[in-house]
């Protein structure tokens, strides 16, 4: 059955759901919120501090509470579903319409008659569309977003929509980054070979530098480590200044010159499996490395007087060095024969030639000179310069054609990978 109740604001009464016990409901007149007793009758409930709301439902004209009320529906179809914005008056159950506020509200206009007409400053829908530029809310209809849009100002331009990501597509063809990562790895190469031309050009620098009237600097090194070097101390190296010149006209060059060839060659093992360079690039820069550490550590036992074993590891940086260098010449050779180049090929067969015969000349040519050639020239002035200067020129000129045959290697790979890009 439902539950007949009596506002005790506005004292007008009006029936609740049974189900709506002990909860708080709020009048559908004055809205204020009161608790629907467990069991029926007319009086009004404490408001709780907690629990639910209900909507109540106004009684019809003439009934009193606790009549059965024959006739009229159940009390689940009877119960309203109105909200305070609802078009259901008192005056459709028989009860008195609550006079309107004076003066006019918020929104334009004065409140209308309705379930919330006796409580000010509710706009009600027709000053609200009046207000947002919109037509006015029908009964059973659902607000939509342009209900709580902000009307158009004038003057401000709209915000631009958003940018949208560029689309990433496919730039460059397959094996584009192998073959990038070739090029990069002969230009360490050719990098390389720049520092390695200096070591060739020391001593022809000294010599003229003597020959210009000027004397090389003697006497004990500039650097001095206690306990090791140039200290008087039992077990101390003494290194003069030529030494520690060298050492840093020699061994810093060399140094840098085998990182660049060792790690660019590495890097040029990336090349496409179809060329058939791979595993030559790779030996070819791990010999390179190795043969550099021995020909660094020759240098050291050089320094500390150990000759036996500085020629023992000159021999060994000798032979790494020129196995890395024959396959060098081999994969730059197959590259550019895959490449459709032949400039490198034929650089590289002159590279061989001018190997053969530096070899030659370690082998017989230098000590025939010694025994032949240089007793009688002795007595020249400039027999020291004239020696650095063919051993600078023939030096110079090997790194040339090697640079020669890398760079048209170079080029083909460039060739190739600016054809991947489009």
């Amino acid at each position: 059955m439902p539950i007949v109740m009596t506002c005790e604001s506005c004292g007008k009464q009006f029936r609740a759901r049974d189900e709506s016990a002990g909860k708080r409901v709020k009048c559908p007149y004055c809205a204020t919120p009161m608790e629907v007793p467990l069991s029926g009758g007319g009086g009004a409930g404490n408001v709780p501090t907690g629990g639910g709301l209900a909507s109540g439902t106004p009684l019809p004209s003439g009934a009193e509470a606790g009549s059965p009320w024959a006739g009229l529906p159940s009390s689940r179809e009877s119960v309203s579903e109105t909200t305070p914005s609802s078009s259901v008056k008192p005056g459709d159950w028989g009860g008195a319409v609550a006079p309107a506020p004076p003066g006019p509200v918020a929104g334009g206009g004065p409140v209308g008659g309705g379930a919330f007409a006796s409580a000010p400053g509710v706009p009600s829908r027709a000053s609200i569309s009046r207000e947002s530029g919109t037509a006015p809310l029908r009964a059973g209809s659902g607000l939509t977003a342009s209900d709580f849009a902000d009307p158009p100002r004038a003057g401000i331009a709209p915000p631009p929509p958003p940018a949208a990501a560029p689309v990433r597509s496919q730039k460059h063809r397959p094996g584009y980054g192998r073959w990038r990562k070739t090029q990069a790895g002969l230009t360490a190469v050719l990098v390389g070979l720049f520092w390695l031309t200096i070591p060739g050009l020391v001593e022809l620098g000294k010599q003229a530098y003597v020959r210009a009237g000027n004397a090389l600097p003697e006497g004990t090194g500039w650097i001095t480590i206690p306990g090791y070097i140039n200290d008087p101390v039992p077990g101390a190296i003494e290194m003069s200044k030529q030494k520690q010149l060298d050492i840093l006209l020699y061994g810093l060059p060399v140094l840098l010159g085998c990182l660049f060839l060792g790690f660019g060659r590495l890097t040029c093992g990336a090349v496409p499996g179809e060329v058939g360079a791979r595993g030559m690039f790779a030996l070819s820069g791990l010999f390179a490395l190795l043969g550099g550490s021995a020909l660094l550590a020759a240098g050291g036992a050089y320094v500390l007087f150990l000759e036996q074993e500085a020629r023992l590891l000159l021999t060994a940086a000798l032979l790494l060095g020129g196995l890395a260098e024959v396959w060098s010449l081999i994969a730059v050779s197959t590259v550019s024969a895959h490449l459709g180049q032949g400039r490198a090929a034929r650089a590289a067969g002159l590279l061989v030639l001018i190997a053969g015969l530096w070899i030659a000349w370690v082998l017989f040519g230098q000590s025939y000179y010694a025994q032949t050639w240089r007793p009688q020239l002795a007595a020249r002035p400039d027999l020291p310069l004239w020696e650095a200067s063919a051993f600078a020129l023939a030096y110079v000129l090997t790194v040339a054609v090697y640079w020669r045959a890398v760079s048209a290697a170079r080029r083909a790979v460039r060739q190739q990978v600016a054809s991947l890009e489009a």
